[in-house]
């Protein structure tokens, strides 16, 4: 459905909680990046009931509003695990970037849980990176448990869309053994737009095993702390 588009997807191990997931659903693309609570195992079993709800939500119900989507995943979610109230049931959930493409409009609708979209458009200024935060709530039970926001942009020709997990950001690695971060995060982005997306998918591959495999000659690498789940669409 994408002419262009990368997923770089890198389980810590053998099995996932962060999980990927796209439908075209009455004439609109929705795509998501996800990251469950935990990983292997557990992760991953919270990734099976959010793939099985959103096959649900979206393909069976015809749900395509991303706010409605997340509001519904996260009732599921909550039903599913008996979440009541103690600490003990509530601590399992997901944070979520999902995107709804309307193709005909060229509109694109955002909704996150804790995960935000990455935007990079070319103007006559140069690259413009517009950040979409998620609500500071994740999908399952919460102390506060509001609507979710939807965020409505106009797609242009070459917009480039990121969605992806902390796995990425909080990779400690480097010369200092530091974690990766947002700001160079962004600016990797940047950097490489002159690529198409396998290309960049490629970039972004060998900057994640150099980070996280460097080492002093002292110090073991750090190797892969977390589920890493990175997705690039080009309009």
């Amino acid at each position: 459905l994408f002419e262009d588009y990368f997923i770089l997807f890198r389980p810590k191990d053998i099995v996932s909680g962060d999980f990927y997931w796209m439908s075209h659903k009455n004439g609109n693309i929705v795509f998501t990046a996800a990251d469950c609570t935990g990983h292997g195992v557990p992760g991953a079993f919270m990734s099976m009931l959010g793939v099985s709800f959103l096959n649900k939500i979206v393909n069976e119900a015809g749900i395509v509003q991303p706010a409605e989507i997340l509001h519904l995943l996260r009732a599921n979610i909550i039903s599913a695990l008996k979440q009541e109230g103690s600490y003990e049931t509530t601590k399992d959930g997901m944070d979520i970037a999902l995107c709804s493409v309307d193709l005909k409009r060229n509109k694109l609708f955002f909704s996150g849980a804790n995960n935000p979209l990455f935007l990079i458009r070319n103007t006559d200024n140069g690259l413009e990176v517009l950040e979409k935060r998620g609500d500071k709530m994740p999908v399952g039970f919460h102390s506060h448990m509001e609507k979710f926001t939807t965020h409505e942009l106009d797609l242009q020709k070459g917009d480039t869309i990121y969605l992806f997990s902390d796995g990425f950001l909080d990779q400690f690695g480097g010369p200092e053994g530091r974690k990766f971060m947002k700001p160079r995060f962004r600016q990797m982005l940047l950097d490489n737009q002159h690529l198409n997306m396998p290309e960049q998918k490629e970039i972004y591959t060998k900057i994640l095993e150099e980070w996280m495999n460097y080492s002093t000659g002292h110090d073991e690498p750090f190797g892969q702390i977390d589920d890493i789940i990175l997705l690039g669409v080009r309009i």
